[in-house]
């Protein structure tokens, strides 16, 4: 009975085939993406010729530069708050130079009885604000 039946081909199976398989693939290259591939993290401040806080707060120990704070400002620069409240951004770019000519501006200004608010070191050439 059931084996004189002509097979029967079933026409409806390929419409269904193709989004199955899509559905695997997307879920194959989901699984890919998140369990096997390393995130990239990208690091806000930098690692190419960036200088560490402690590093900072070391060089200005040592050109003994009396300062209250260190903080990361924008672009990852430093801003220094100097006892007397005067601020000073450092680029990460030669920081123990900069540091070394805060250092004889601040003597050279304590001769000449004049005081800052804000020294900047981030570009070519310092900007002072009186």
């Amino acid at each position: 009975m059931f084996w004189n039946m002509p097979k029967r081909r079933n026409k409806n199976l390929f419409p269904v085939l193709i989004p199955i398989s899509m559905i695997a693939i997307l879920i194959c290259g989901f699984l890919y993406i998140y369990l096997f591939k390393k995130p990239i993290i990208i690091s806000p401040i930098g690692t190419k010729n960036s200088v560490s806080s402690e590093i900072v707060r070391k060089l200005l120990l040592e050109a003994k530069i009396p300062f209250s704070e260190i903080s990361i400002a924008t672009d990852s620069s430093y801003l220094v708050r100097l006892n007397d409240g005067s601020e000073v951004f450092l680029s990460p770019k030669d920081t123990s130079l900069r540091i070394q000519s805060l250092q004889a501006l601040l003597k050279q200004f304590t001769i000449e009885g004049q005081k800052f608010k804000r020294v900047d070191f981030r570009f070519e050439k310092p900007t002072i604000i009186f």
